[in-house]
């Protein structure tokens, strides 16, 4: 199934991508990425605001709850999704229980292959015990 226009304009303002099976892809560094340009962006369109508007330097304060908007707190719930998300896999699958599991990339560091929950990339033939003193 097709996102919708609403869907698919919010996946590009969060800068996050889509599975074939229509599931957003959520990673460590999509997030990071995306705020750091979504900042980027309210800044350079507050500074030529300011430059096109002199009194809007008074108005400081909205540029603040721009960025908490805008940048800031899409990214704190999507990084919430994500973590919920890694929490979900170390519960559910025999990956999360790996020592080749690397939970902020979701990813078997032995086959670098990313872990899903219809995947798991040795079929648990390379499987090895996480002990809880290395981590």
């Amino acid at each position: 199934m097709q996102p919708l226009l609403w869907e698919r304009v919010r996946d590009v303002w969060l800068f996050q991508r889509r599975a074939q099976s229509g599931e957003v892809e959520v990673t460590a560094g999509t997030i990071v990425y995306g705020a750091l340009i979504r900042a980027f962006l309210v800044i350079v369109g507050g500074l030529s605001l300011a430059s096109f508007f002199p009194d809007f330097r008074r108005y400081w304060w909205l540029l603040l709850f721009t960025l908490w908007g805008m940048v800031f707190y899409p990214a704190y719930r999507r990084w919430s999704e994500f973590t919920r998300h890694v929490r979900q896999l170390k519960e559910e699958l025999l990956c999360g229980s790996c020592r080749y599991f690397d939970e902020t990339g979701q990813l078997c560091t032995l086959l670098d292959e990313h872990v899903r929950p219809d995947y798991i990339p040795c079929e648990g033939l390379a499987w090895e015990a996480r002990r809880e003193w290395e981590e």
